[in-house]
C-alpha cells in the first residue's frame, strides 16, 4: 500500500521532521517517489515497515555483540565471579558499559596503588604457612615431651589427636574449595 510522507510518519509513531532526518541518513530507504515543491513523498508502507524492522533487528544484534564483548572483557579482567550478573540485568547496555568502564578504571588505580595482589602469590603464601603449621603441629608432642618429661603414652595420644585435627582441617579446606567452585568462583589472577 502506497502512503504519503505524513501518513507513514503517523503510522510508525514518529514526527515528520524525524522521518525527514531519517530519510536523509538512510538514502537506501525504499521510497516510491521523493516529494518536491508541495508534492508529498510516496512510500510503500510494507517495504518501509520491513526496512525499519530490519534496521531495528540489526541495531539489536550490534548491541548484543557489544554486550558480549563487554562481558568477555569483564570475564578476562575480573574472572567469572565478577562478570555482569543478574543485578545489572535491568540496566541498559550503555549503563552496563559505563559501569564496566568505571570498574576498569578503579581496578587500574587499585593496581597502581598496590591495593591488589596476585592471587597466585596469596595462594603460595597460604600454602607455605599451612605446611609450616602442619610441621609444627606434628612435632608438638615431641617438643612438649623434651621440655616437660611427658610419658610416651601421652605423647602418642597427643599425636593421634593432632593428626585427627589436621585431617579434619584438610577436609574443611576441601569442602570450602569445592563450595567456592560450585558457586561459580574461578581461578582469576587477582585478589583484593
Amino acid at each position: 500500500m502506497i502512503v504519503s510522507f505524513g501518513e507513514f510518519a503517523s503510522a510508525i509513531g514518529k514526527s515528520e521532521p524525524w522521518l525527514r532526518k531519517f530519510l536523509n541518513e538512510h538514502p537506501d530507504f525504499p521510497v516510491v517517489s521523493k516529494g518536491k515543491n508541495g508534492v508529498s513523498y510516496e512510500i510503500d508502507m510494507e517495504k518501509g515497515a520491513a526496512y525499519l524492522g530490519n534496521l531495528k533487528e540489526a541495531e539489536q544484534e550490534a548491541a548484543r555483540r557489544r554486550q558480549e564483548q563487554i562481558q568477555e572483557q569483564a570475564l578476562d579482567l575480573f574472572g567469572g565471579d565478577r562478570a555482569v550478573g543478574d543485578e545489572r540485568a535491568e540496566l541498559s547496555a550503555q549503563e552496563r558499559k559505563q559501569l564496566l568502564e568505571e570498574e576498569l578504571v578503579a581496578m587500574r588505580i587499585a593496581k597502581e596503588r598496590g591495593d591488589l595482589i596476585r592471587k597466585d602469590s596469596v595462594e603460595e603464601a597460604i600454602a607455605s604457612a599451612l605446611v609450616k603449621n602442619s610441621e609444627r603441629t606434628k612435632s608438638f608432642s615431641a617438643r612438649l615431651a623434651r621440655r616437660h618429661d611427658v610419658p610416651r603414652h601421652l605423647v602418642t595420644a597427643i599425636d593421634e589427636m593432632m593428626e585427627a585435627d589436621l585431617h579434619a582441617f584438610a577436609e574443611e579446606l576441601k569442602r570450602a574449595v569445592q563450595n567456592g567452585n560450585d558457586t561459580g568462583e574461578n581461578n582469576s589472577n587477582t585478589a583484593v
